[in-house]
């Protein structure tokens, strides 16, 4: 994780003093250095965190010897061995070659279609001198970030944070209504370079952005998932030791490092199997393994996964538990405000920063995460579904009812599974939907509560029924034109195809973006083995019974790490309800801060009025406070407060804020450590 910044005046004027500002408004991500090169009207700029033991020979921006190419990368390339062999790169004699002269060399040989040849997680930008042209790229996921904004006749300018272009005149700084209504959930459409900003667009991931020197400025998709690719090796075993081959890479590629590895340990499947794997791979070193633990919490508290864990390589692992139950919520909200740019929809990202601290201090710059390795694998969710609808009957009851068994159910419960289906297949079928329609119609007429709801739609995260009076009129009727159709469960008729909307939501790039801003924060390089291109597509492509198996969601990892996890995390078939954690901090240690919103919220001069509605949003607060919000059918109603609060802060406190008042860096007060 390092920064880049660059600006290319399109009217022929030379770079001044913004390339500069736009660096120290992100200082942050450069602890181990800055610099900038200068050519006229094109400027570009780094600033370097060293993590992997070729940084050290990176000099950035880099210039090649004939001065036509320039370049400034934040880069981590997985393929170095395959890239220096296809680009036929004699290695210097006394250094390694580095990530960004392999970037070049790549785009040397390929020009802007290069970033399909590379593997890892990448924002750069090269400088063309023969053709003036800029040419930018982004990572397959979007792991690192990368912004721009452009007028035309006038810039160009991009940097890795938000920040660097509001902060030195390249953008105006009017927000984005849509965007707003994106994050508080409400089913608009919305283009996914869309920011917080109107005139500050992100490159989108898996795309290259080139502009030249008439000021013409051209996307390209350079990858992407096919959801119709399927993968047949005829055994279970083939599946098996392919997805351990992919997994083991996965790790094994993102260890590279200059400090002691670090590794979360959650005690779920995912962070499990990569801190394992990891630990397995370490031989003169041992893996520091950091979790979180609530003692005072036990319906979240997963030590003991965490100790069967630590139990199986007690030579490979050095454990620090850290309990964030002694915060809450909000305790961070200012700090992470600062550096996401925008309102924090992670409502357990103070959980985060508790164990991240915790990593830098202990001097770890890698750390490497599980993040959503159920996404990437699969829970296999919509397989029976598709079992449903190409009318393979038989095989959904034959599913179910070993599902049902395995689980420790009865006759009764298989009865009302079997029905529960009989009645999903109802609901959706073209012959029967309109007649369910109207009976649901006649029934929520009597019983008017149920239209009051709020529910969350798991596929789309957009709100059904009720969501509409949380939010204030003039809003609504300005968002009207914009609003959108979320997909029915019904069109759901292939697992995988279920498989790759989740994996390509925009909700995946979102949470990448948290993490950034925790490695920005802290000094760290966080580091997501499940989202390896090689890896994604093989999961993406596995047949359902691959992905799901009687009891068994994500079958094909459960089986893959028999040998490689205890027995105890190996076949948990749970998962623990972390819910509890941020409502406990939410009554425990933000009640005061809850009061004070909500007290303010009704205020003409508090900015959020302008979207939701201040007395309901008000109202969730005070019952948060009191304790009254904390029942499970109430989550959509915890999260769109939540969202409340992240847009209070960001609108009126978190983004005027300096990081000396937003406690940064090593002023993050310390909790329960050991």
């Amino acid at each position: 994780m390092s920064g880049i910044a660059g600006v290319y005046h399109l009217n022929g004027r030379p770079v001044g003093e913004g390339l500069g500002r736009m660096l120290d408004a992100m200082e942050h991500r450069g602890p181990d250095g800055t610099d900038t090169w200068r050519d006229g009207s094109v400027g570009l700029g780094h600033l370097m965190l060293e993590t992997t033991p070729e940084d050290r020979y990176e000099s950035l921006p880099l210039v090649d010897r004939s001065g036509n190419y320039a370049v400034t990368a934040d880069a981590r390339i997985d393929n170095r061995k395959e890239l220096t062999k296809r680009l036929g790169i004699r290695c210097p004699d006394d250094r390694p070659i580095t990530d960004t002269e392999l970037i070049l060399a790549a785009y040397k040989r390929w020009g802007r279609d290069c970033p399909k040849e590379l593997l890892g997680a990448f924002a750069f930008a090269v400088w063309d001198a023969r053709n003036r042209t800029l040419t930018l790229a982004r990572d397959h996921f979007g792991i690192r970030p990368l912004y721009y904004a452009h007028q035309a006749d006038r810039f160009f300018a991009f940097a890795s944070e938000e920040k660097g272009l509001l902060r030195t005149g390249f953008s105006e700084g009017e927000v984005n209504d849509l965007k707003v209504a994106d994050f508080l959930l409400m089913p608009v459409r919305i283009e996914p370079d869309a920011t917080f900003w109107e005139d500050v667009f992100s490159v989108p991931r898996a795309h290259t952005l080139q502009i030249t020197a008439e000021g013409t400025v051209t996307r390209k998709k350079y990858w992407a998932l096919d959801p119709n690719k399927e993968t047949n090796l005829g055994s279970d075993a083939a599946y098996i030791e392919r997805f351990q081959e992919l997994f083991r890479k996965a790790v094994r590629c993102r260890m590279r490092r200059t400090t002691p590895l670090g590794s979360t340990l959650s005690g779920g499947l995912d962070s499990t199997s990569v801190a394992c794997t990891a630990a397995q791979e370490l031989t003169d070193e041992k893996l520091h393994t950091l979790s979180a633990v609530y003692p005072s919490i036990p319906e979240a508290d997963e030590r003991e996964y965490q100790e069967a864990a630590l139990d199986m390589y007690p030579d490979k692992m050095v454990p620090t538990f850290v309990t964030p139950a002694d915060t809450g919520p909000l305790q961070h909200q200012d700090w992470f405000t600062h550096y996401l740019d925008h309102p924090n929809d992670g409502i357990n990202a103070f959980i985060l920063v508790e164990l991240y601290r915790r990593a830098a201090e202990k001097n770890h710059r890698v750390v490497l995460s599980g993040n959503d390795g159920d996404t990437v694998v699969s829970h296999g969710r919509t397989y029976y579904n598709e079992l449903l609808w190409s009318f393979r009957w038989w095989k959904l009851s034959q599913e179910i009812r070993e599902s049902v068994r395995d689980l420790g159910g009865d006759q009764e419960n298989l009865k009302r599974s079997l029905k529960g289906w009989a009645k999903h297949y109802l609901r959706h079928s073209t012959l029967t939907k309109p007649l369910v329609s109207l009976w649901r119609a006649v029934r929520d007429g009597v019983n008017s509560s149920r239209a009051d709801g709020l529910e969350m739609r798991s596929e789309g995260g957009a709100w059904q029924e009720g969501w509409r009076k949380y939010f204030d009129d003039r809003f609504l009727d300005a968002t009207e034109p914009y609003l959108d159709e979320r997909s029915s469960p019904r069109e759901w008729t292939r697992e995988r195809h279920h498989h790759h909307m989740l994996l390509t939501r925009p909700l995946m790039e979102g949470a990448f973006r948290k993490y950034d801003a925790l490695g920005a924060g802290l000094g760290l390089d966080i580091r997501f083995p499940f989202h390896d291109v090689r890896l994604v597509e093989f999961c993406l492509s596995l047949p359902g019974h691959v992905k799901r198996r009687q009891e068994w969601s994500r079958w094909i990892e459960h089986a893959a790490m028999e040998d490689t996890l205890p027995r105890k995390v190996q076949q948990r078939t749970d998962k623990t309800d972390v819910r509890w954690v941020y409502i406990n901090g939410f009554e425990t240690h933000d009640k005061e801060k809850l009061n004070r919103f909500s007290e303010s919220a009704e205020e003409e001069t508090n900015k959020i009025s302008e979207y939701i509605d201040s007395e309901k949003v008000s109202n969730l607060a005070s019952k948060m406070a009191k304790g009254s919000l904390n029942n499970h059918s109430e989550e959509s109603k915890r999260i769109l407060l939540w969202r409340a609060l992240s847009l209070h802060n960001w609108l009126d406190e978190g983004s005027s804020k300096t990081p000396a008042e937003c406690g940064l860096r090593g002023s993050v007060p310390s909790h329960s450590v050991s």
